[in-house]
């Protein structure tokens, strides 16, 4: 990650400009092997580590969902002419409450009035033959689209 500051930003004893790298573990390598980056193996392993260790990790569930909830509440926003959406808190029970019913979601390929996924509307620009593809994979995979 590179952090760069304005010129006119920049207080007294700051750097201007930094440069952080990761620090992975020596076996982040064969953990990228294991698909999406790493993610794969590092979700599983963390996971792994709270369930031996009993501490929670930093990316726990609630926070992984935060992430998630985000982006589809912007979205949402977006599509709503940018009205506001509460984050939930989903560690308070009170919180996730008013969202439990919530199932909007534009990626449902076969609803039509599924709100679009992107600038361009409903038209992804798959392939009719990638979407078939991706259709026998999901149901080899047990996803039937109502799961």
């Amino acid at each position: 990650m590179r952090l760069v500051h304005d010129e006119w930003d920049v207080k007294r004893g700051q750097v201007p400009e930094k440069v952080y790298f990761p620090q992975f573990p020596p076996w982040a390598k064969a953990a990228m092997k294991s698909g999406h980056g790493g993610g794969d193996f590092f979700t599983n392993y963390y996971f792994a580590e709270a369930i031996r260790t009993g501490k929670q990790p930093y990316l726990d569930v609630y926070r992984g969902v935060a992430m998630s909830a985000v982006g589809i509440l912007a979205w949402k926003s977006v599509l709503d002419r940018n009205n506001r959406y509460e984050m939930p808190d989903f560690r308070r029970e009170v919180s996730r409450k008013k969202w439990a019913g919530d199932t909007w979601q534009p990626m449902n390929l076969d609803d039509p009035k599924a709100p679009p996924i992107g600038s361009r509307g409903r038209d992804r620009g798959l392939m009719p033959d990638a979407l078939r593809r991706a259709r026998k994979i999901w149901k080899a995979n047990g996803y039937t689209g109502k799961n």
